[in-house]
């Protein structure tokens, strides 16, 4: 009986190994849930595949919303993402809700607010990165649920001159206790990062959103003087309780002109510089040549530092719609997921809102067909080169093999449905296998001979 039951199962093995050599298999394919490690280079799953995230930042936690659990509004928007191939959710967080008094912090509400969100999040295959910015957007008058009032009121009763704004305000001021404010918001970092540094859904740490010096240092050189020493210290603070997770290094928006990223030996780093170029002034600094050198300058930049390219934020000028809903144009998202494509590298889209204050759900709107793009999300050697020809339908992707890492097999391709359908081939070159999976819009591929491989996607009848 032993033997037959040995034979049976042996059988049922050949029948699925025969399933998924062609495509649409008696099962859908199947890949280890990702967690993400950062390397010198390059993003990696725990068995060393080469990771590109691409995803968007959603601000539920940042205004404390009720996500609604599974079912509720925010699981829906993460489905949504799931749906259009995204595997990152920058999900920045709200100081005002972590520390509502000076050195009297409470991980409420990161217990009830951020860590539904991290699951609901991983249950749709979304990595998470957590942002944070010490100083309001606007004026620091305490309606900005992100920033404590006492941080607004320390900065507005300060000695002296009153800076012209708030964020080069924060590098001088100290709080009612009379310690720096920079030293309460580092000490923040710390319980933050220690309750997220066992975490294998947590990418990293985006510990400082848009750091400036606003007018506040004059001839002082900022970056030098002032910011370059205080990522160190958040970087020994993101080391000591989160060892293996990441920080997410932002230069100011002056690409070029910042030194070198604070790093510890063997302390996994992140170049995450923020691009805003159609956000930022008429053209020409709007146009595709400009966003292509902004680029061209990031990606450079994170080869001298040695980090992966994951940009922060990438996003639109269009005017904001009463319900705080800010839209990008389809043009300028293209040009930039093209520019990611180039680059081989992650980013964030940052057009997403919650629709108001009560209601947690966001929404893509009309950007849900530049968004629908298929890339590599994950790749079992070193990328070369990646592109897709939106009037084609075509999609290309090429590796080398990875002697150091040896990742196995399969390299996992989002192909969305609605740019391909069922009515599409694949070439692999050399020829390999791939199976599909129409549920999850999931092309996997297993490498054939050589150590040269390219991917090939289009649609079997020509393109009109």
């Amino acid at each position: 009986m032993y033997g037959r039951v040995r034979t049976l199962a042996a059988l049922a093995a050949l029948l699925t190994l025969a399933g998924c050599l062609e495509r649409g298999p008696a099962s859908a394919p199947t890949l280890e849930p990702l967690e993400v490690s950062v390397g010198s280079r390059w993003l990696r799953d725990r068995r060393g595949r080469v990771v590109l995230l691409r995803g968007a930042t959603y601000t539920v936690s940042e205004t404390g919303m009720d996500g609604g659990g599974f079912g509720g509004p925010v699981e829906n928007t993460l489905a949504e993402m799931e749906r259009l191939g995204m595997n990152l959710v920058r999900l920045p967080l709200s100081w005002a809700l972590i520390e509502p008094q000076p050195d009297r912090p409470t991980i409420e509400y990161l217990r009830m607010r951020v860590d539904p969100v991290v699951r609901l999040a991983a249950a749709h295959g979304l990595s998470v990165v957590l942002s944070m910015r010490p100083w309001p957007r606007g004026p620091c008058d305490g309606s900005d649920p992100t920033i404590p009032d006492w941080v607004c009121t320390a900065l507005q009763t300060a000695p002296g001159p009153k800076p012209s704004d708030p964020s080069c305000a924060f590098w001088r001021s100290r709080g009612p206790n009379k310690v720096p404010l920079r030293t309460h918001y580092a000490k923040i970092w710390s319980l933050v990062a220690h309750r997220y540094g066992h975490d294998a859904r947590v990418v990293g740490f985006d510990v400082l959103d848009e750091p400036t010096a606003g007018t506040c240092f004059g001839a002082t050189p900022f970056e030098a003087g002032h910011l370059r020493p205080y990522y160190q210290l958040l970087e020994r603070k993101i080391r000591d309780a989160a060892p293996g997770r990441a920080l997410l290094y932002q230069p100011p928006l002056n690409p070029g002109a910042h030194p070198a990223a604070p790093r510890s030996p063997g302390a996994p780093l992140v170049f995450s510089p923020h691009i805003w170029s159609q956000r930022i002034g008429p053209p020409p600094g709007n146009t595709p040549d400009a966003l292509a050198a902004a680029y061209a300058t990031a990606s450079r930049e994170a080869a001298q530092l040695e980090t992966p390219l994951l940009v922060g934020e990438y996003g639109g000028d269009l005017p904001a719609t009463p319900d705080g809903f800010r839209p990008s144009s389809a043009a300028f998202l293209l040009h930039s997921l093209a520019a990611l494509d180039r680059h081989l590298a992650s980013g964030a889209f940052y057009a997403l809102r919650p629709k108001s204050q009560a209601v947690a759900v966001a929404d893509f709107g009309r950007l849900e067909t530049a968004l629908s793009r298929p890339f590599a999300r994950r790749i079992a050697g070193i990328p070369t080169a990646m592109a897709f020809l939106p009037a084609a339908r075509e999609f290309t992707l090429r590796f080398e093999d990875d002697a150091e890492h040896a990742p196995p097999d399969p390299t996992e391709i989002f192909l969305p449905n609605r740019v391909y359908g069922d009515d599409f081939e694949v070439e692999l070159d050399p020829p390999g296998r791939w199976t599909f999976d129409a549920h999850t819009q999931r092309l996997l591929v297993h490498r054939g001979p050589g150590t040269s491989h390219e991917v090939r996607v289009r649609p079997r009848a020509p393109v009109n």
